[in-house]
């Protein structure tokens, strides 16, 4: 798998019909806090939402989505970027670089991939340009001697500074050597499932190798296609071709530009569970199974073995279906067991 090191920017949705103003007050970060009139009324930094902003403690650490987990730190890379986001009522959606939600679970501050009622904040005016963050429990969020804490007491641990931040950008593209024919991708085993993968509290690191392919795409400047091992669709596969997870686990995750070249696929073991094909005599009856190259709405695979030759590159791609050599890795088996 590839490993994490960039982002790209993530667009926040628009605020809905304004709140009536009630008063106007300049901040030592340089925002307009707007208090409207209303029982939920909440100082609301209008013209950063959609933006990228820092979420600073009052001893000028940072809130930070650190794969999946609400921490604080020193640093002020993408980690550390978040943005804001209407969610109606007065309240407000904070969502890191890594598309997670802030949430109050219980009285703790953890990172979802939901946007529902416990995701949901407030932000009160503390005075001199400072807010405090209120969950929908009504606890405070708390910088405790470096530690994130969510606390009913509203004083000055509980204060923080909202500054917008440079959006983080991918690498611009570059210009490939004259000698090199072309470049590609390989990634596998890649697909999450928030119930099927309990020991990884959200998608962060599937979207942080997203981006990071972006990223790698910009670099190499000549990427042809992306070469995808299965295992996508964790834990059963897809029930069809128009199957949701097509969005929310590929469309949703990978970068347009990442989607803009073919990926050439196979099934995973994970793959086949719920997929249609499987008990089908139809070459075409598998969820993944797609024959047109030039459709980049899906996976390239035409069938379950199949070859595609570019000669342009001097290489052919061929892609096996070996699950059922999957028990190849048991070594203690005998040969007639595998």
């Amino acid at each position: 798998a590839l490993v994490a090191a960039a982002f790209v920017g993530l667009g926040g949705a628009s605020l809905g019909q304004a709140p009536e103003i009630a008063d106007v007050t300049q901040g030592v970060t340089g925002l307009t806090l707007i208090a409207a009139k209303s029982q939920h009324a909440s100082p609301i930094p209008r013209e950063l939402f959609g933006k990228y902003v820092f979420i600073a403690s009052h001893r000028g650490e940072r809130l930070e989505d650190l794969y999946g987990n609400a921490m604080l730190s020193a640093n002020s890379d993408t980690e550390e970027m978040w943005t804001l986001s209407d969610a109606g009522d007065g309240k407000l959606f904070i969502t890191s670089s890594m598309g997670q939600q802030l949430e109050d679970v219980r009285g703790t501050p953890k990172m979802s991939p939901r946007k529902q009622g416990w995701e949901a904040w407030t932000l009160q005016d503390a005075g001199e340009g400072k807010v405090f963050i209120t969950s929908s429990a009504g606890l405070h969020l708390s910088d405790a001697n470096g530690n994130l804490r969510l606390v009913r007491n509203a004083l000055e641990w509980e204060t923080w500074t909202i500054s917008e931040a440079n959006s983080p950008q991918p690498n611009p593209p570059t210009t490939p050597p004259k000698d090199r024919l072309g470049s590609f991708l390989v990634i596998g085993d890649w697909g999450w499932d928030q119930w099927a993968h309990g020991n990884l509290v959200s998608s962060s690191c599937q979207q942080a190798i997203a981006n990071k392919m972006l990223s790698k795409m910009n670099e190499l400047g000549d990427v042809k296609f992306v070469v995808n091992v299965g295992d996508s669709f964790y834990p059963n596969g897809l029930s069809g071709k128009d199957d949701p997870q097509w969005d929310t686990k590929w469309r949703d995750v990978y970068p347009s530009k990442v989607r803009s070249v073919p990926w050439y696929s196979v099934y995973g073991n994970h793959d086949y569970h719920l997929d249609p094909g499987v008990c089908s005599s139809e070459p075409n009856a598998g969820a993944q199974i797609n024959d047109d190259v030039h459709d980049l709405s899906r996976f390239y695979m035409p069938s379950y073995n199949w070859f595609r030759e570019h000669p342009e590159l001097n290489l052919e791609v061929v892609g096996l279906d070996l699950n059922k050599f999957q028990n190849g890795w048991q070594h203690q088996l005998t040969y007639d067991q595998h």
